[in-house]
């Protein structure tokens, strides 16, 4: 089965994050008692390195900052960051020469001088940073059009990658040392072919904290079998994470290139990157880094799926992984998610054989609502779309209390109060088809059009909500049946006299004796010689019935019924009768709705 949901045990929800003040002092204070306990637990054998990081000229401590342990082998043996005074402490797992290389989105990064660290023995090293912040809104997108493997030196994409890198870094470090918790909305929807609007929507809110944002399968099995994998109980596609990006097995098989934004990532440098030519048999990703220009900070990584069948394929599937940076350094995934095609079949037009279409988008996704330390501080909390408003009556332009509003194919749903007012929260990015329902409009079966509305983050969208009267519903439901003069519209539900609910099959019959006022006409004798009755008043009696079973709902429609007589209705359904019921329609035009109790003998 194609567009499967991946599994939950592989992926962990990631979300939506707001930027707040302070988040580093805990944490930083957590990392630097952990790392002074662990330099102390064995001290004949640890090798312990602390330092501080300084701006250059003014010794200002500089806070968040990654420092990097690299052994004589350039492999990196361990990372962590500064506190809010700019220390650091990393253990080196044996003796031997190694540097230290310090990383600050937006500063250039230093690495130190070779230290030697014999057996048990520590060093302290000081790393100042130049204080001229890097920025990359002069990067030359024109001069740079090739697609290079690890770019190095003095080229722009090398510059764009060195600050991508940094944040993904910080992510994957996060992640791994488990800094914060997270309460996550982990959600599956189904949109149409466009991914515009969303049909339907399960939610999931997570009740334990999770220790990570997003997980994907391991670099390895990714690069040997794809990012879409077959299996047993169905297709499985999945997301980079930051390992992934930062692995040597992704790096050797993608190439990178400088991309300008627009539209949506105007004013963004993109950073974009395909597989290499070679690459066939599975199914690979392509796709572009975004990053704020004077910042050097990394927005969100986009991506779509490589040679996916043909008859699948839409510029919309593929997916998103949104990063934000907290004041402390640190970086977490504060949104995901991926789309997925989801399959048809139907006869082609010509051969009339069957084939697959992409009948819709199914996306799975996660936002992270709050995050917070180790202690239950909350450090961010999420923001997400609202949808606001007023159900009024359209008549009286009255407020509408009772109201049911909803997100169609959600779980989004809000009952209006004694101002009519009603409010849809938590809504994720998207086109939302909002409807609502009232008792009163119910009975007559009314149900309205859903009205489209576009939800953004952060933003609250306004919908005011008319509704029409009960005249104005039997009249629209009678529209397409030729009006009669002095007629009117009877309408009515068949229910259960004891519980109340709606009765089907029963058979509804309105029956009414009216009379016929005219005039004798003179000369209607057929012996001749006149009728000496001629221009007196004559009453003609004319008996009328109208015959409707009702359905689930229980109720009936009778578009034509004579104004003036009294009008007798009867229900029955099997054995069950209910009391006939005597009104009149007294105006031409007129609408009545009734209600008709059935019970069993």
């Amino acid at each position: 089965m194609v567009g499967r949901k991946r599994r939950p045990a592989i992926v962990r929800a990631p979300e939506r994050v707001t930027r707040r003040q302070t988040a580093g002092t805990v944490l930083a204070l957590a990392c630097w008692l952990a790392a002074a306990w662990a330099a102390t637990a064995s001290p004949a054998a640890a090798q312990i390195v602390r330092g501080r990081v300084l701006e250059e000229g003014v010794g200002t401590p500089l806070a968040g900052a990654m420092i990097v342990l690299v052994d004589s082998e350039g492999a990196q043996v361990g990372r962590i960051l500064t506190d809010d005074l700019g220390r650091f402490t990393l253990r080196a797992p044996q003796a031997g020469a190694y540097t230290l290389r310090a990383d600050r989105i937006g500063y250039a990064s230093i690495t130190s001088p070779p230290l030697a660290l014999a057996p048990g023995a520590g060093a302290f090293h000081d790393m100042v940073v130049p204080v001229q912040a890097i920025a990359l809104d002069n990067i030359t997108v024109e001069g740079e059009r090739r697609c290079v493997l690890r770019p190095q030196g003095g080229l722009d994409v090398a510059r764009v990658w060195e600050e991508a890198r940094k944040a993904l870094e910080a992510a994957a470090f996060t992640d791994e040392t488990s800094v914060y918790r997270y309460v996550t909305m982990k959600y599956e929807r189904d949109l149409d072919p466009d991914a515009r609007t969303v049909t339907n929507e399960q939610r999931n809110f997570s009740d334990l904290m999770q220790r990570q944002t997003f997980v994907s399968r391991p670099v390895e099995e990714l690069m040997a079998d794809g990012f879409v994998q077959e299996e047993e109980d169905g297709t499985y596609y999945y997301a980079p994470d930051a390992n992934v990006m930062l692995s040597d097995a992704f790096l050797d098989t993608h190439c990178l290139r400088v991309r300008e934004g627009e539209d949506e990532t105007e004013g963004l440098i993109g950073l974009a990157f395909e597989p290499v030519d070679g690459r066939r048999g599975h199914i690979d990703i392509q796709g572009v880094m975004w990053l704020e220009p004077e910042s050097s900070e990394l927005q969100w990584l986009e991506f779509d799926y490589a040679d996916l069948d043909a008859d699948l394929r839409s510029r919309h599937l593929g997916g998103k992984v949104m990063f934000a940076g907290l004041p402390n350094g640190t970086w977490v995934v504060r949104e995901w998610y991926i789309r997925m095609p989801r399959p048809g079949m139907r006869p082609n037009p010509f051969t009339n054989i069957p084939e697959r279409f992409l009948a819709g988008i199914r996306e799975t996704g996660a936002v992270v609502m709050r995050i917070l330390t180790p202690l239950g501080e909350t450090l961010v909390e999420a923001e997400t779309g609202t949808i606001e408003g007023t159900v009024l009556d359209s008549l009286h332009t009255r407020p509408l209390e009772g109201a049911r509003v909803f997100a169609d194919g959600t779980d989004h749903a809000a009952v209006t109060g004694p101002e009519g007012n009603y409010r849809l929260t938590g809504l994720t990015e998207g086109v939302y088809r909002i409807a609502y329902h009232h008792p009163v409009l119910e009975e007559v079966g009314f149900a309205p059009e859903p009205v489209e509305v576009e939800v953004r983050r952060g933003e609250v969208s306004a919908l005011r909500l008319l509704t029409p009267s009960r005249r104005e519903v039997l009249r629209d439901a009678c529209a397409d049946v030729d009006a009669v003069d002095r007629t009117a519209v009877l309408a009515g539900r068949v229910v259960d006299g004891v519980t109340g609910a709606p009765v089907e099959g029963a058979l509804v019959t309105a029956t009414w004796t009216g009379w016929d006022i005219g005039t004798i006409a003179q000369g209607s004798n057929p012996r001749g010689g006149g009728d000496p009755a001629a221009g007196l008043v004559r009453l003609e009696q004319r008996d009328g019935q109208y015959e409707g079973i009702t359905g689930t709902d229980g109720r009936f429609l009778f578009c034509r019924v004579p104004a003036g007589p009294s009008v007798v209705v009867e229900a029955a359904v099997a054995d069950a009768v209910a009391e006939p019921e005597t009104l009149v329609l007294e105006e031409a035009g007129q609408t009545a709705f009734m209600t008709v109790y059935i019970r069993n003998p």
